[in-house]
């Protein structure tokens, strides 16, 4: 959808409203936050304060026989709640950032995996604390961990979302490639019931060499210029990312390269619009990515990006291997349970 569109100058001013006041490559790279970053930041925080709420719990048992010592050998402890919790908060999507940057959702989510790792955690057997003797006990992680996740959850949603911490971006090409791009990131935000930025991203507006997209909006967002003012936009507006929405780069300008290139000498990012795609959806835009390897098959990403799915990886076999070892404790009971109170061949 293309619409008129406010002059450069006013455009410039409404794509950095709510930024930050210093305009310095310095003070916008310590603020804001890649999508690696933030998966990191939720992990992170969230075991510390589960870890944090189950220590407390030890430290505080009322009953004098099963209040442990604590020393090195109640390590094995925390190391098994931290692996369930991380299982099944996977297979919750607790670290989606969609569902992180939605208050209820994340609360939701999160609440579900804890009941899910304490349950798990309170039946497994020899390599965890005594059970509790009372129900206040049983209460007590899950309250405090409940308490603490929530409070950090919605200061997450709160305030990690707003502009100061987005990554701001320039899409080059107003294309289909584009809109798409443009869409996807509207429809995202629009799942929590907001318009801002709630997984962290905010496109600043195009560029685009078609003369009649000059001046115009597309998906409400505005063509700034086009080839020969990507390296003037981005002295001027600052973005972290310059993303390349153009199907077939074999065929990009010269003028264009060369201006990519520029941009990537000052110190800003550059990304095809197929690997952030991916990077939003985990899905491959095929339609998209043209002939090019690179793109349909994008080799060049960077450490943090290919480090995300293997932990994802390692802890869906971990949380498949922990379900398995349930089953084989339950099968058993299951099986003299149905030979005793129907005999007779099974």
């Amino acid at each position: 959808m293309v619409s008129e569109s406010p002059s450069l100058h006013d455009t410039e001013s409404q794509s950095l409203d709510g930024a930050l006041p210093s305009f310095s490559r310095w003070s916008l790279s310590l603020q804001a936050l890649r999508f690696s970053e933030r998966k990191f930041l939720l992990g992170f925080l969230d075991l510390l304060l589960l870890n944090s709420a189950f220590w407390l719990t030890l430290h505080f048992r009322l009953s004098p026989i099963t209040k442990p010592r604590m020393g090195v050998e109640q390590l094995p402890w925390f190391i098994i709640l931290t692996g369930l919790w991380l299982s099944c908060a996977f297979v919750m999507g607790c670290y989606d950032l969609v569902t992180a940057g939605s208050v209820f959702r994340s609360w939701w989510r999160t609440g579900s995996a804890l009941i899910l790792t304490w349950i798990i955690y309170l039946l497994t057997p020899y390599v965890t604390p005594d059970l509790p003797t009372s129900r206040l006990e049983i209460l007590t992680f899950p309250l405090l961990a409940m308490f603490s996740l929530g409070l950090w959850r919605l200061v997450y949603a709160t305030i990690f979302v707003r502009p100061n911490f987005q990554q701001r971006a320039i899409v080059v090409g107003a294309g289909w490639a584009g809109v798409t791009l443009a869409q996807t990131l509207r429809e995202m935000g629009q799942d929590n019931g907001r318009s801002d930025g709630t997984i962290g991203y905010r496109i600043l507006g195009f560029t685009d060499d078609d003369p009649a997209k000059q001046g115009q909006s597309v998906e409400g967002l505005a063509v700034l210029g086009n080839r020969h003012d990507l390296v003037n936009l981005a002295h001027r507006l600052k973005p972290h990312e310059i993303v390349v929405a153009i199907t077939h780069l074999e065929h990009i300008h010269s003028d264009l390269f060369d201006a990519i290139q520029e941009c990537r000498e000052l110190g800003i990012s550059i990304t095809t619009m197929a690997g952030l795609y991916t990077r939003l959806t985990g899905r491959i835009p095929i339609e998209h990515a043209g002939r090019t390897l690179e793109v349909a098959l994008p080799i060049d990403e960077s450490a943090s990006h290919r480090f995300y799915p293997i932990v994802q990886r390692f802890f869906d076999i971990l949380g498949a291997l922990v379900g398995c070892c349930l089953l084989l404790v339950v099968a058993p009971v299951v099986w003299l349970a149905n030979r005793f109170s129907a005999p007779g061949p099974l």
